[in-house]
């Protein structure tokens, strides 16, 4: 062996690859020192660059107000059966209105067709006026017809002339005249019907337009309104559970990073040696004892003094 220790290492490889032809050729270099430790700084500047951006976001978050998760849990719910009930209110609303078109639209069918009947009932009405000033005009001529001069010449020609009796229209006239004061009567009474028949659908109309008119009130000013703010306070619940969440998820890789970081920091385990004392095993040393031995007894044989020097003390 050399007297340098240095040189050992060199020495018994040189050993090992005649006994063994292994080189250690294949054998990896160490990472140089410099190297390792640009790496782990760069590990740690980028922890400590996410670490320092998940602050400034935890900053940020902390001007929302905070409010315990569970709180905000059941303003969540809440809100939510409110919204549930409003809007299942409006549905109902809505179906109340359109039952009141329906309603409405039935009663403007009735109320058209009871103006049109109206209008037919004033021109019958006309009609039986005037068949009635006709007859009478006929009942007073035949009844003042007496007594006239009744022309028994021409006036042209002077020749006589045969003058004709005529029936007299007066008891027909007045048959017509009673059975159209009849139907006149009839008329009148009908007409007063449907007067009164209209103006009960006028009424009925007015009360279901003012329905109409509250319902649609309630649905546009009270409910929808009411749907709205309370879908903008879920917002804001829901953006405050978010947030909470978020500060929580911030939190945990936080934790994780400095973990990180501080594994890497204390990282400083010693470089890897190359023993190669480790390489010789039992077969090798009892193959080296055999080589000595054999060395040593020829030494013997060819330098005797040497050997006799050798065994004394």
């Amino acid at each position: 062996m050399p007297k340098q220790n240095t040189s050992t290492t060199a020495a018994l490889s040189a050993l090992l690859f005649l006994m063994t032809g292994r080189d250690f050729a294949e054998a990896e270099t160490l990472e140089e020192k410099k190297i390792k430790e640009a790496r782990k700084r760069a590990v740690a500047d980028y922890i400590h660059r996410r670490l320092s951006d998940f602050s400034v976001r935890k900053a940020e978050l902390r001007a929302f107000p905070h409010q315990d998760a569970a709180y905000l849990q059941e303003k969540v719910e809440a809100v939510l059966n409110d919204i549930a009930i409003n809007e299942k209110a409006i549905s109902d609303a809505m179906r109340q209105n359109r039952q009141l078109l329906k309603e409405i639209f039935d009663l403007n069918a009735q109320l058209a067709e009871c103006n049109t009947l109206y209008n037919r009932y004033q021109s019958l009405q006309s009609q039986y006026a005037a068949d009635i000033q006709r007859l009478a005009f006929i009942v007073d001529g035949e009844l003042n017809k007496e007594g006239l001069f009744v022309t028994s010449k021409c006036p042209f020609c002077e020749n006589e002339i045969t003058v004709q009796e005529e029936d007299g229209y007066v008891e027909a006239s007045h048959a017509e005249l009673h059975r159209i004061q009849l139907q006149l009567y009839d008329l009148i009474e009908a007409e007063r019907d449907l007067i009164q028949e209209r103006d009960e659908i006028e009424k009925k109309l007015s009360i279901l337009n003012e329905k109409k008119l509250a319902v649609e009130k309630l649905i546009n000013n009270e409910l929808r309104p009411k749907v709205a703010m309370l879908k903008e306070t879920l917002t804001e619940y829901r953006q405050a559970i978010e947030v909470q969440n978020e500060v929580s998820v911030i939190s945990d890789f936080e934790i994780t990073l400095q973990t990180e970081l501080f594994d890497v920091l204390m990282d400083d385990e010693p470089e890897a040696e190359f023993k190669i004392k480790t390489y010789f095993d039992n077969q090798i040393i009892e193959k080296l004892c055999f080589v000595t031995s054999i060395s040593l007894w020829a030494s013997s044989e060819i330098f005797p003094t040497a050997n006799v020097l050798a065994a004394s003390p």
